[in-house]
């Protein structure tokens, strides 16, 4: 749905509901993180970067895209029970914005990451293949009517999160390391 333009997709989701007789409530997800998630999200590949450069297994440097983008993201831990709730509270043919309603700079995102690194001189290195060939400057939802139906208020914590995924990221490296350690460039 989202290739759509935005009043096409209400159509289609609003249509999908009444078409079927479905109860089909829509949770339009905006950037959801946690720990274990693919490593192709930037604030995943910030801190596997990282947990590979503290096991010695890179030269200390972090490979970026673009760093200027804003992005609207929250911690799974906080969306799963409101996505879930929608189940029931939502109304059928209704879609939710599932958004933080702020957005984090990722340049200020990597700043968090590398400031809980325990390797503190690493430099960043901007990688053009790490550069898609179009990126929103902006992607911040609005979830008022998420908000008004639930009572939701959001509470990103960028620190707790990345520390986590981090902290994720430090054991999972070892573990996937099946050949002597080796240092990646």
């Amino acid at each position: 749905p989202f290739s759509s333009p935005p009043p096409q997709r209400k159509r289609k989701e609003r249509g999908a509901s009444l078409s079927y007789g479905l109860p089909i409530v829509v949770a339009r997800l905006f950037v959801h993180v946690g720990t274990g998630h693919t490593e192709v999200q930037a604030i995943q590949s910030f801190c596997l970067q990282v947990a590979e450069i503290e096991a010695g297994m890179r030269s200390p440097v972090v490979h970026v895209g673009r760093l200027d983008t804003l992005r609207d993201i929250t911690d799974i831990r906080d969306a799963a029970p409101i996505i879930a709730s929608l189940g029931w509270k939502g109304v059928p043919g209704e879609a939710y914005n599932v958004a933080s309603g702020t957005a984090i700079r990722i340049k200020d995102l990597l700043d968090i990451v590398i400031g809980q690194s325990t390797v503190k001189k690493i430099a960043v290195r901007h990688d053009p293949s790490r550069m898609r060939a179009y990126d929103e400057p902006v992607l911040l939802g609005d979830n008022t009517k998420l908000r008004n139906l639930t009572g939701w208020a959001p509470q990103p914590d960028y620190t707790r999160t990345v520390h986590e995924i981090l902290e994720y990221w430090r054991a999972e490296v070892p573990m996937r390391s099946t050949l002597p350690r080796r240092r990646r460039p």
